[in-house]
C-alpha cells in the first residue's frame, strides 16, 4: 500500500515538479496523510539514520544530478528538518534563485517530516548513484568513505574537513540570520569551519550570508579570511550571489578582497553577466 501511495506522490509532486495541482489532490493527500503532521518525536530512528546518510551523501554526486533533482532534494530536506514553508518567508521578487528554492519547499504543503524523510531516501535510492542506505557517508570530492554522521566539505586547498551536525546547523543558521555573535563563538572554537559547505546545496556561509542579505556576517567572514572565490555546485561564487540578489555593498567588499570578476559559473556567466541591475552590473564588470 505504501509503495502505491508513494508512486502516486512521485507522479504528482516529483514527476510534475512545478505544475499545478489537480482536482484529485485532496483525495490523494487524505490517502497519504500529508495534511496532518504527526508527532515528530515518533519518527522512526532507522528512517532518520537513512535520511542523514542520504543527505550527507548528496554533495558527492551534485555534479551528476539535474538542477531539478537538486531543487527537489532541497525542498524535501527543508520539509524534513524545518517543517512546512511559511508563505510570509518567501524571498522578494528580486531574489530569483531564493524564490525557486523556496517554491521547491513550499509546494510540499503540510507533508509531515517523516514522509519528507522517506521520500528523500526513496528518491536517493531510485537514482542508482551508488548510495548505500546501510552506511553513513561523508564526502571528499566525488569519493565516498564510511564515517560517523557529519558534514564534510572540501576546503580551497582540496583537503576535506568535518564539522559536527549540531555545530554545522548552528553555523549556517547563524549565517542566514546575521548572528555574528554565534558565528564568532563557533569560529573561535573551530576555525576550520570557515570555508565549510552545507551538506545539502554545497554553499559556504559566505554564500548564504550574501544570499540572505546579512551584511554583518559577510564582513565577519571576510575579516577572518573566508574564500571569496569559493564555488557552489553550480559554479557560483559569492560574487555571483551578490549579482543575483543585488547586494551592492557585499559586491564591493568582495572585489576589494580579490574576488575574481572573470569567474564563470556552470551557465558560462560571469557575475556581471548574471546581474540584471545596471549599476551593480557595471561594478561587477571585469576590468578591461
Amino acid at each position: 500500500m505504501f509503495t502505491v501511495l508513494l508512486a502516486r506522490y512521485y507522479q504528482k509532486y516529483i514527476g510534475g515538479f512545478g505544475t499545478q495541482g489537480t482536482k484529485g489532490d485532496k483525495e490523494f493527500e487524505d490517502d497519504f496523510d500529508i495534511m496532518s503532521c504527526p508527532d515528530e518525536a515518533k519518527i522512526d530512528p532507522a528512517l532518520e539514520t537513512q535520511f542523514q546518510s542520504a543527505s550527507a551523501y548528496l554533495p558527492s554526486i551534485v555534479g551528476k544530478l539535474e538542477r531539478s533533482d537538486l531543487m527537489q532534494f532541497y525542498g524535501l530536506y527543508k520539509q524534513a528538518t524545518a517543517g512546512p514553508a511559511q508563505p510570509a518567508e518567501r524571498p522578494s521578487f528580486f531574489d530569483a534563485k531564493g524564490r525557486l528554492k523556496f517554491d521547491a519547499w513550499a509546494q510540499l504543503g503540510n507533508m509531515s517530516k517523516q514522509v519528507a524523510m522517506q521520500t528523500y531516501v526513496t528518491k536517493m535510492a531510485s537514482l542508482d548513484v551508488g548510495w548505500d542506505p546501510s552506511t553513513q557517508h561523508s564526502s571528499r570530492g566525488f569519493g565516498v568513505r564510511p564515517s560517523r554522521p557529519a558534514v564534510v566539505s572540501e576546503s580551497s586547498d582540496g583537503s576535506s574537513m568535518s564539522v559536527s551536525d549540531r555545530e554545522a546547523l548552528l553555523w549556517f543558521t547563524a549565517a542566514k540570520a546575521d548572528d555574528e555573535s554565534t558565528m564568532t563563538d563557533i569560529y573561535n572554537r573551530k576555525p576550520e569551519v570557515l570555508n565549510s559547505t552545507d551538506q545539502h546545496l554545497g554553499m559556504t556561509a559566505l554564500h548564504w550570508a550574501i544570499d540572505s542579505g546579512c551584511d554583518k556576517v559577510v564582513q565577519f567572514l571576510i575579516s577572518k579570511g573566508a574564500d571569496v572565490n569559493a564555488v557552489d555546485p553550480e559554479g557560483n561564487t559569492p560574487l555571483h550571489f551578490a549579482a543575483y540578489c543585488h547586494r551592492e555593498a557585499a559586491a564591493e567588499v568582495l572585489i576589494s578582497k580579490g574576488a575574481d570578476r572573470m569567474a564563470r559559473n556552470s551557465d558560462g556567466q560571469t557575475a556581471s553577466e548574471a546581474c540584471d541591475e545596471p549599476t551593480l552590473r557595471a561594478i561587477l564588470a571585469p576590468p578591461l
